[in-house]
C-alpha cells in the first residue's frame, strides 16, 4: 500500500479530523502504522487476517481499560467494516514512552528503579490474567498455546524451515518440542487472557521517570498460557523476571514453560516471514539456525 492510500482512507472517513502532518512507519510486523498530527496513532493491517484480529483488538481494549492500571491504547477512531486491507483501521492518541529494548533497561543504573519497573509488569501481567473473561463483553475469544496448536505449528516448521537449518539445530528444535508436546502436565493450567506480545517493543518506557508508561498492542491477545507473556521478558534476563516473581508469583513448572515459549520465539518469527513472504523476518528469525 501507498502512503496517500492510507492517508485518503483516514480523510475519507473522519473529514473533520484537520491532517497537518503525516508519518508512516513501515517497522510493524502485522501492520502499517500512520503518525497524525505527532499525536495520533493509525493502524493498518497488511494481511487480511489481521482486520479480524483489528476487531477483536479494539471490542478487547474498550473491555479491559477500567481493569489496568497501565495506559493501554483507547480506540477513537475505528473504521472496520470492511474486510479488504488498506480501508478498515484503527486510531488512538499516541502514548508517551519509548520501546523497553534491553539496551534501554541496562542503563538503568538505580536498582530501585529497576526493582520498580519490574513490579510493574508484573502488576500489569497480574491484573490482565486474572480478568474475568466470562463476565466482560468479549466475542470470538480464540484459545491458543493448545497441545494442538503447538503440534500443528511444529509441523509447519518441519516442512518449512527445516530445509534452511543445519542438522544439529534441527535435531535441537526437534528435542525443544519433543520433550514439551509430549509432556501432558505442561498444558493442565488454566487458560488465562494474556497479551501474546509481550516484549520491549510493546512495552513503552519513560526515561525522564525511568518507569513504564504504558502497553500497547493487543492484536495477539487470546485466552493461552501466561506463561508466554513471561517468556518475551526473558530477554532482560532471568534475574530480572525472578524479581517480578516477588508480585506474579511462578512455580518450577511455570518456568519450565516459560523457557519453552521463550525457546520457539526465533522459529515463530521465521515461520511467519515463510508463510507472509516477508524476507526480512525470515532471515531474522532462522539466523542462528542455518
Amino acid at each position: 500500500m501507498m502512503l496517500s492510500t492510507y492517508e485518503s482512507a483516514v480523510k475519507s472517513a473522519f473529514p473533520e479530523l484537520e491532517i497537518q502532518s503525516v508519518q508512516w512507519n513501515k517497522n510493524g510486523q502485522n501492520s502499517d502504522i500512520l503518525i497524525i498530527n505527532q499525536e495520533i496513532i493509525f493502524r493498518f493491517p497488511r494481511y487480511a487476517q489481521g482486520v479480524a484480529q483489528l476487531r477483536r483488538e479494539a471490542e478487547l481494549l474498550q473491555a479491559i481499560r477500567p481493569y489496568i492500571s497501565l495506559s493501554i491504547p483507547e480506540p477513537k477512531y475505528l473504521k472496520l467494516d470492511s474486510d479488504s486491507v488498506g480501508e478498515s483501521f484503527l486510531g488512538y492518541p499516541m502514548l508517551n514512552g519509548e520501546p523497553l529494548w534491553r539496551q534501554t533497561l541496562a542503563a538503568v543504573v538505580d536498582q530501585e528503579r529497576v526493582d520498580n519497573i519490574a513490579r510493574q509488569l508484573a502488576t500489569f501481567l497480574c491484573q490482565l490474567h486474572q480478568l474475568p473473561v466470562d463476565q466482560l463483553s468479549i466475542t470470538d475469544m480464540l484459545v491458543d498455546d493448545t497441545q494442538q496448536r503447538w503440534s500443528e505449528m511444529f509441523e509447519r516448521m518441519r516442512r518449512k524451515l527445516f530445509p534452511h537449518m543445519r542438522p544439529d539445530a534441527r535435531i535441537q528444535v526437534q528435542r525443544h518440542f519433543s520433550a514439551y508436546l509430549e509432556n501432558p502436565v505442561n498444558f493442565s493450567y488454566e487458560p488465562l487472557l494474556r497479551h501474546g506480545d509481550f516484549g520491549g517493543s510493546n512495552i513503552l518506557f519513560d526515561p525522564a521517570a525511568e518507569e513504564i508508561s504504558g502497553i500497547i498492542d493487543f492484536g495477539s491477545t487470546t485466552l493461552g498460557d501466561p506463561a508466554c507473556d513471561l517468556a518475551g521478558l526473558l530477554w532482560y534476563g532471568e534475574s530480572f523476571v525472578h524479581k517480578m516473581a516477588e508480585t506474579y508469583p511462578m512455580s518450577d513448572q511455570f518456568w519450565e514453560r516459560i523457557r519453552f515459549c521463550h525457546g520457539t520465539f526465533a522459529l515463530q518469527e521465521a515461520l511467519f516471514g515463510v508463510e507472509n513472504d516477508d524476507e526480512d523476518a525470515f532471515r531474522a528469525g532462522i539466523a542462528s539456525y542455518e
